[in-house]
């Protein structure tokens, strides 16, 4: 738990109060520590100052929601829970590094990507906080939340019916979709196999797989090219 935002939080002297030994190991070394091991904490971190934020901003709102923060391996909020997992990477800088040289990316890493990904989850503590999932209008809407997710789909980045909150994709990879249908692409370029090869980053992330079906020639072409084409697991027809 994190104090209200109107506490003063002495965060440079917090942050100052102690260094981890492990803050200057080598990578090797300290991917054998285990996170509980890390003797890490919310207060005084990157990560901090956002959360007071999300709470003002609900406060201001008049929403009568304090969620509770804390840290695990990635972002969640867990069903039933009226609150929200950040993770532990962002808590020291250190971490954040082997973050980026590990997962190529850190997510939540930067002041807006951080502040979109916590009001996203923050939607589903609130969700669970005030049992909204079971009223009509958001069945209506968005289905009913007892549906299993479909396994497969195919991205339609510039439909006005679907979130966009967070990246293309991402959402639906963290549900569980396995395969993506790229048989209705028409148009492509680099930028295409960069977000591909993004999703594909995002679910060895989340320890899963993830394939391609309909791969365009193209696409492949340009993969060759850049000498990824190795990478672009395609799903049977």
């Amino acid at each position: 738990m994190i104090p209200e935002p109107d506490a003063a939080a002495p965060t440079a002297a917090i942050a100052a109060a102690s260094s981890p030994a492990w803050e200057v190991w080598d990578d090797e070394r300290l991917l054998d520590v285990r996170m509980c091991d890390l003797g890490l904490r919310i207060r005084g971190s990157f990560v901090e100052p956002f959360l007071r934020q999300v709470r003002r901003e609900l406060r201001q709102r008049g929403i009568l929601l304090r969620p509770h923060f804390w840290l695990s391996d990635e972002w969640f909020c867990p069903d039933g829970i009226a609150g929200v997992a950040i993770p532990f990477y962002l808590a020291h800088p250190r971490l954040t590094r082997l973050e980026q040289a590990q997962m190529l990316e850190v997510e939540g890493g930067t002041p807006d990507w951080c502040l979109r990904i916590l009001r996203h989850e923050v939607g589903h503590a609130l969700e669970n906080a005030f049992g909204l999932r079971r009223r009509k209008r958001r069945i209506q809407l968005f289905g009913r939340s007892s549906e299993k997710y479909p396994e497969d789909y195919a991205p339609r980045p510039y439909s006005k019916s679907f979130v966009v909150h967070l990246e293309a994709g991402y959402a639906q990879i963290r549900e569980g979709a396995g395969a993506v249908d790229l048989a209705e692409v028409t148009e492509l370029d680099s930028s295409l196999l960069a977000l591909l090869l993004a999703w594909l980053r995002e679910a060895r992330r989340l320890g899963r797989g993830l394939q391609f079906a309909h791969l365009p020639p193209g696409l492949e072409t340009i993969a060759r090219v850049y000498g990824v084409v190795d990478l672009l697991p395609s799903a049977p027809h």
